[in-house]
C-alpha cells in the first residue's frame, strides 16, 4: 500500500476510534447535555412568577391572562410553566417517582449557568389516547424552574419543533425583582406586611409564613371566581357573630378559633363574583397575631 493511503486509512482509523468512544460513552451514560448558558434575553418574554423569560413567538397555543399556560383546546395541547420554592435535590427526589411514562423518547441533561436540570420527551397512553408529554426542569439550591407540554401523539409535527424551540429559548433572569404577588389575581402590601413564600399546590393561591420572637404565623390566601349563588351560601356559613365591614365595595367576614395551642384567624373577602379565602394560624402565646391577621385581611387587594 502506497504510503500516502497508508496515512488516509490509519487517520480514518483513529477517527472511528475517537468516535466510537463518544458513542459508547453517550450509550453508557444514556443522556447528552444541553447547554444554555450563552442564551440572550433577546426576542423573548417575562413570565410572570418567575425568573423565566422564553421566546413563545412559534408556539401556536392561546396564552392565560398570567402567561404561564398555553393550551389549545381543539388539540387538546397544553404548555404550562411554574417556578416551584424547593431545591433542585428535592425536586428531583419528587420528580423521579411521578415520571410514569410508557416509553422515553429522548431524556437529556440541561444547563444554564449555575441551574441544573434536565429536559424529558415520553410517551404515556392516558385514557387510551396516546400522548406525548415534555418535561424540563433546571433549578439550584433554592428553586426550580418547570416547563411542562403534553398533546397527542398524533400531533407530533405539528408541536414537537415549536416545543423543543421555545424550551431551548430559555434566559433565566436571576436578579429580576419579583413581587410574591405578581401572578396573582390580588396583592399585599410587602413592606408592610414582610412575609415570606412558601410552596403552595393549588392555582391561585400563596402560602406566606414569618417569625415573631420565635414563634411562626402561617398565612394562606387563595382566589376564586364563583357563581353568586356559591358566594352566598359561603357568606351564610359565617355565624352571626362573625366580624363583618364593608371597605372600598369589599364586604369582609372575619372570625377565630382557638385549641391549646394555637389560634386561627378565617376571613373571605368578597367583590362580585371573586371571593379570597384567608386562614391564618399562630401558636396561643403569640399575642398580636390575630390583629395582624385582621389587618391583613382588611388590606388585601383585587387586581
Amino acid at each position: 500500500m502506497c504510503k500516502p493511503l497508508k496515512i488516509i486509512m490509519k487517520s480514518i482509523k483513529y477517527t472511528f476510534v475517537f468516535f466510537a468512544s463518544i458513542l459508547l460513552t453517550t450509550l453508557a451514560n444514556g443522556q447528552s447535555i444541553i447547554d444554555l448558558s450563552k442564551n440572550t434575553p433577546d426576542n423573548t418574554i417575562s413570565i410572570p412568577g418567575t425568573y423565566l423569560r422564553i421566546d413563545t413567538s412559534g408556539l401556536d397555543l392561546t396564552p392565560s391572562s398570567n402567561l404561564r399556560s398555553y393550551t389549545n383546546e381543539t388539540d387538546q395541547t397544553v404548555f404550562n410553566i411554574e417556578q416551584k420554592q424547593l431545591s433542585i435535590e428535592d425536586y428531583n427526589s419528587f420528580i423521579q417517582s411521578m415520571l410514569k411514562f410508557d416509553s422515553i423518547i429522548f431524556e437529556k441533561n440541561i444547563l444554564f449557568n449555575e441551574y441544573k436540570g434536565k429536559m424529558i420527551l415520553g410517551r404515556k397512553n392516558i385514557q387510551t389516547i396516546d400522548k406525548e408529554v415534555w418535561i424540563c426542569y433546571l433549578g439550584n439550591p433554592d428553586l426550580v424552574i418547570e416547563i411542562k407540554g403534553i398533546y397527542n401523539s398524533e400531533l407530533h409535527s405539528k408541536y414537537n419543533r415549536p416545543f423543543d424551540k421555545v424550551i431551548k429559548s430559555l434566559f433565566i433572569d436571576s436578579k429580576r425583582d419579583m413581587s410574591i404577588y405578581e401572578d396573582l389575581p390580588f396583592y399585599l402590601d410587602e413592606i408592610k406586611y414582610p412575609y415570606q413564600k412558601e410552596l403552595s399546590f393549588m392555582p391561585q393561591s400563596i402560602a406566606l409564613s414569618k417569625e415573631v420572637n420565635g414563634a411562626k404565623r402561617i398565612l394562606t390566601i387563595v382566589h376564586f371566581n364563583i357563581s353568586k349563588k356559591e358566594i352566598n351560601e359561603i357568606k351564610q356559613g359565617y355565624s352571626s357573630d362573625a366580624e363583618k365591614c364593608v371597605i372600598n365595595e369589599k364586604e369582609i367576614f372575619m372570625r377565630n378559633t382557638q385549641t391549646d395551642s394555637s389560634i386561627t384567624v378565617e376571613a373571605i373577602i368578597v367583590s362580585g363574583n371573586r371571593l379570597i379565602q384567608l386562614q391564618g394560624r399562630a401558636p396561643m402565646n403569640d399575642e398580636s397575631a390575630v390583629s395582624e391577621f385582621k389587618e391583613i385581611a382588611k388590606s388585601i387587594e383585587f387586581k
